[in-house]
C-alpha cells in the first residue's frame, strides 16, 4: 500500500504541475524590442555593489542563500538520524513548517504594502537567524514545532519581500542578464554552503555537537548578511514598462 501512495502523491504532483501550464497560458508578457535590452558588461558590477550600489541588495540575498545552506540541508539528518523521530513526528515538523508559511502569505502582502518590502526583508533576514539559533536549544518536539511555526513565518517574509526587492532593484532593460548571473551566483553559493556544513559534519563525525555547531555557524553568517545591505537605496533602477494586455481567463 505505501509503494501505492506514492504513485498517487506523484501522480497528483504532477497534475498540479500541468495545471499551472493552463493558467500560464492565459499570462500577458511585456513586449520589448531589442534595442530595449542591455547586456550588463560584468565587469562594471563591482561598482554597483559597493556600500550604496542599486545591486548592493542583491549581494544580500545570494549571501543569505549561503549562509542559509551551511545548515538547511541537514535539518532533516539531523531529525531522522540523529533524534530518530518516528514518521508522525517528522511528519508534523515539516508541515508546520510549511502550514505556517502558507499562512503568512496570506497577511504579508498587507504588510508590505504598509511598511515596505526592503523593511520586512530586513526582518525576515534577522528572523531567519534567530530560528535556526534556537534549533540549538533544544531537541524536545514541542520546542522544534514551535522553532518551525517561527522559521517559517521568517522565511515567508523574507522569500516574498527578496522576490519584491529583486524587482525593485534590477532594471527592466538588464532584468535579462542579470537574472541569469543571479540563478547562478545563487545556485553556486547553495552548493558552497552545502559543502562547509557537510564537512563541518564530517569532521565531526555527525554528532550532536556536529549539528549544533553548524546551525550556530548559519545563524552568524546570516546575522552578518545585515552587516552586506545597503546603506542608501537608489530609486533609479525601476523603470515603468507598460505590459501586453492580458488574455481573458474563465474560472
Amino acid at each position: 500500500w505505501q509503494l501505492k501512495a506514492f504513485m498517487w502523491i506523484m501522480i497528483f504532483a504532477a497534475l498540479a504541475r500541468l495545471s499551472s501550464v493552463w493558467f500560464l497560458h492565459y499570462q500577458g508578457d511585456v513586449k520589448l524590442k531589442t534595442s530595449d535590452i542591455i547586456h550588463v558588461q560584468y565587469r562594471a558590477l563591482p561598482k554597483r555593489l559597493g556600500s550604496s550600489g542599486d545591486l548592493r541588495i542583491v549581494l544580500c540575498l545570494i549571501a543569505l542563500q549561503f549562509a542559509a545552506n551551511v545548515s538547511g540541508p541537514f535539518v532533516n539528518p539531523w531529525l531522522l538520524d540523529y533524534l530518530h523521530f518516528d514518521k508522525a513526528s517528522y511528519l508534523l515538523v515539516i508541515c508546520t513548517l510549511f502550514a505556517s508559511k502558507c499562512l503568512a502569505l496570506t497577511l504579508l502582502g498587507g504588510i508590505i504594502q504598509k511598511f515596505g518590502a526592503r523593511r520586512v526583508l530586513l526582518i525576515g533576514t534577522a528572523g531567519t537567524s534567530i530560528g535556526v539559533l534556537m534549533l540549538a536549544v533544544s531537541t524536545n518536539l514541542a520546542w522544534i514545532t514551535f522553532v518551525q511555526v517561527y522559521s517559517g513565518v521568517m522565511w515567508a517574509a523574507w522569500e516574498l519581500a527578496s522576490f519584491l526587492v529583486l524587482l525593485e532593484s534590477i532594471k527592466h532593460s538588464e532584468r535579462t542578464s542579470m537574472m541569469a548571473l543571479y540563478n547562478f551566483t545563487t545556485y553556486f553559493s547553495i552548493a558552497a554552503g552545502s559543502f562547509i556544513g557537510a564537512y563541518i559534519l564530517k569532521f565531526m563525525d555527525t554528532s550532536g555537537g556536529a549539528y549544533v555547531t553548524i546551525f550556530i555557524l548559519s545563524g552568524m553568517l546570516r546575522l552578518g548578511v545585515l552587516w552586506l545591505r545597503p546603506t542608501r537605496v537608489r530609486a533609479s533602477a525601476v523603470e515603468v514598462v507598460s505590459p501586453a494586455p492580458m488574455k481573458d481567463l474563465n474560472v
